[in-house]
């Protein structure tokens, strides 16, 4: 599938966070993006289009210390060409003090000195995962400006492509 989908330009979207979407207990353990080393390192899948869902997991990025899981998503983002990251059901983002975190977290790792997108700071997209958040707390319309109001300011460079050059540059679709 992967070498079809590397040759064929066919982009794959993956789960990767250790919680939530899982069929039974600790099968989140199984998306950890660790495992994607071995399937980017084959020569034929060179060119595939992968975009590792939830970036690791909003727990991972609302902490002092990011996560084993959003450091991997960091690294595979920044050494592979055609793999991003998205962050959706980032209901933390609606909390002022844990959005405070994550954006002490993206601007380490997102921006250079140059306050310019790192290679990471270039692949990373929104995500709403509309329905999750409606059904966990009814706040979806608080949703999106919460991430706009993160954008704003001292991430505000990055803030064009994680709404949209990304994602297109992530689906081929230029800018």
């Amino acid at each position: 599938l992967f070498r079809w989908a590397s040759k064929n330009r066919v982009p794959i979207f993956a789960h990767c966070t250790p919680k939530g979407f899982e069929s039974r207990a600790s099968m989140g353990a199984r998306s950890d993006p660790i495992y994607w080393r071995r399937v980017l390192e084959q020569p034929d899948c060179k060119n595939l289009r992968l975009c590792l869902g939830h970036a690791g997991g909003a727990e991972e990025w609302c902490s002092d210390t990011l996560g084993p899981y959003a450091r991997t998503v960091i690294e595979l983002c920044s050494r592979y060409e055609n793999v991003y990251c998205e962050f959706g059901h980032f209901e933390e983002v609606l909390d002022p003090r844990l959005a405070a975190i994550m954006k002490k977290n993206l601007e380490l790792v997102a921006l250079n000195l140059s306050n310019e997108p790192t290679e990471f700071g270039s692949k990373i997209m929104f995500g709403s995962d509309w329905h999750i958040v409606s059904a966990f707390n009814n706040r979806a319309a608080e949703y999106r400006d919460a991430f706009t109001e993160l954008f704003s300011n001292d991430l505000q460079p990055l803030g064009d492509g994680f709404f949209r050059d990304d994602a297109l540059s992530f689906l081929e679709w230029g800018v």
